[in-house]
Order: C-alpha cells, then sequence, then structure tokens
C-alpha cells in the first residue's frame, strides 16, 4: 500500500548515507510494516472515536493482535484488502460488545475457545508453518489465551463486564477467522 512512500524514504536514506546500501529491502520491508501498522491504528482509534468506545477499542485490539499472531487463521490477499477487513470486523465488533447479551456473549466465547485451542494454529498460503513452527506456535497461542483467560476472569470479578465482554469479542472473532482461513485452505488444497 505504502510502495511510493516507502521508496521515498529509503532513497532519502540512501542519499545521506543512513543505511547500507546491502540491506535496502530489508529496510523497505520493515518500514513499508511499520506504515501498514500505523495506518492500521490510527484507523481503529478513529473508528473507537466514532463509536465512542476507544478503551475498548485499545482493549480488543490488544488481546486480538498477539493471539491472532500465533494462531492464524484467513488472510487478506493484499495489504490494503486486509485494512479493509479488518476495519469492517471491528465497525461490527463494536456494536456487539456495547449491546451484547451476556449470556449469549459467554456461550459464544466457550465456544471460540474452543475452536482456537482445537484449530490453531491455522497456516497461511503465504505462510506456510512446518511441523516445529506449529508446534511453537500452538503452545504460544494457548500461552496467551491462557493470560488472557486470566485477565477476564479478573476483569469479571471486578465486574467490568463492558471490558471483560472484550475478550470474548475476540476469542469470538479469532474463532471465525480460524474456521474461515482452514476453509479457505481446505478449498485450495482440493483445487490443486
Amino acid at each position: 500500500m505504502f510502495t511510493k512512500i516507502t521508496e521515498k524514504i529509503v532513497g532519502n536514506m540512501e542519499k545521506h548515507n543512513m543505511i547500507q546500501t546491502d540491506r535496502i529491502s530489508i529496510y523497505k520491508y520493515g518500514i513499508n510494516q511499520m506504515l501498514n501498522m500505523l495506518l492500521n491504528i490510527v484507523t481503529f482509534l478513529v473508528i473507537g472515536l466514532i463509536f465512542h468506545m476507544t478503551l475498548e477499542t485499545i482493549i480488543f485490539t490488544a488481546a486480538y493482535i498477539p493471539l491472532r499472531t500465533y494462531a492464524g487463521g484467513f488472510h487478506a490477499k493484499t495489504p490494503f484488502k486486509c485494512w479493509i477487513v479488518s476495519a469492517v470486523m471491528l465497525i461490527a465488533v463494536l456494536p456487539a460488545i456495547k449491546y451484547a447479551n451476556l449470556y449469549i456473549f459467554d456461550i459464544l466465547a466457550l465456544a471460540g475457545i474452543a475452536v482456537i485451542i482445537i484449530l490453531s494454529p491455522v497456516e497461511d498460503k503465504n505462510k506456510p508453518l512446518d511441523e516445529l513452527e506449529k508446534k511453537v506456535y500452538k503452545k504460544r497461542c494457548l500461552l496467551t489465551l491462557a493470560a488472557e483467560l486470566f485477565i477476564f476472569v479478573l476483569l469479571w470479578l471486578f465486574r467490568m463486564n463492558n471490558l471483560s465482554v472484550c475478550f470474548e469479542a475476540v476469542w469470538i472473532t479469532l474463532s471465525v477467522m480460524l474456521i474461515t482461513g482452514k476453509i479457505k485452505n481446505i478449498i485450495i488444497n482440493h483445487n490443486r
């Protein structure tokens, strides 16, 4: 998404002898990733502000990203499509958090946790995992999930339902991404 901007930044860095020429591709990749991440953060914060749910947006994002990193799941084909999917996902999640029937959310979250435990990690064709990576990612996913469950319980005990429900939304959303990613992988493998 930021190819031209990245090219200009790296070009200026090279022009001013700030980087080594043999590492240009590494700098381009890093700067491009940083700009994409910055766009996502700004977009999420704007969406959170529009819904008057900035804290919930921050909690959802802070819990979703590390778990998603290790669990995997559906990935869009381009950074732009990923940005759109992420924004639409958050726009759908925030009203669900705000108006959630806690009993239904509890049931869906338990189902989501089961899906995460059973399916993770779900690899993508652009990021295949070998057997060792699958074991490492599974372990990290489960440790992250356990930490989130601990925080969830603390929030629940202190009757901070408006915040604890953010974690449930993460588990529900991630389980959908895992199922979608698994289905996508089956379709791709079937068409080969």
